[in-house]
């Protein structure tokens, strides 16, 4: 069986087939004689050559979509903000209406870490897609937003119906929404210098 190169632009270095390519010999020596073709630098050392033919990843990154700073500050602290307050007026001019799937009380709480560590996770890898990368960081605002909500009440309070709409709980949730306003503030300051 014999080795065959494959540009970067196709996606692999090296692939097996049968009938053409080069040999796995040639191919080690092409690499010392011409690093450029590789597309490394020719200054780069060591095993970053040999790096590049076990990990094709190593010589063409895939673009990640890095949005503006402002853009992401925008994209979370909006629907953060938002969902707070939409679901502070639903529990003040509608009242208080639970959710039973499966015979189970379900808070936002939940809901809202059900939406957050998805996008977390996605964020974390990078996305190719601009549109994953926007309603990722969507997520993280409205996730945010769901679960900072409602940490005071569970924590602060007995957890009751009249408790959801209690002074302690409203004052609690804006207390750590402002929070999260105020240290995503710092990190697109801090992003910006």
């Amino acid at each position: 069986m014999r080795h065959g190169f494959v540009p970067p632009s196709q996606g692999s270095i090296l692939f097996v087939q049968p009938t053409q390519g080069f040999t796995l010999g040639y191919y080690i020596s092409h690499l010392r004689r011409s690093k450029a073709a590789f597309g490394l630098k020719p200054g780069v050392r060591g095993l970053a050559p040999f790096a590049a033919l076990l990990y094709p990843a190593f010589m063409e990154q895939e673009p990640q979509q890095q949005l503006p700073p402002k853009q992401t500050l925008r994209l979370i602290v909006l629907p953060l903000l938002g969902t707070f307050a939409s679901l502070r007026l639903y529990l003040h001019l509608v009242g208080v209406r639970h959710v039973y799937p499966g015979g189970y009380l379900v808070h936002h709480l939940f809901t809202g870490i059900l939406i957050l560590i998805p996008a977390a996770f996605l964020l974390a890898f990078g996305t190719r897609r601009r549109a994953v990368a926007v309603w990722a960081r969507v997520a993280v605002g409205v996730g945010s937003g769901m679960i900072l909500d409602e940490i005071t009440y569970l924590v602060m309070t007995k957890a009751s119906d009249d408790d959801y709409v209690s002074r302690t709980s409203f004052v609690g949730g804006a207390g750590f929404v402002a929070l999260a306003v105020v240290v995503l503030w710092w990190l697109y300051k801090a992003q910006r210098e």
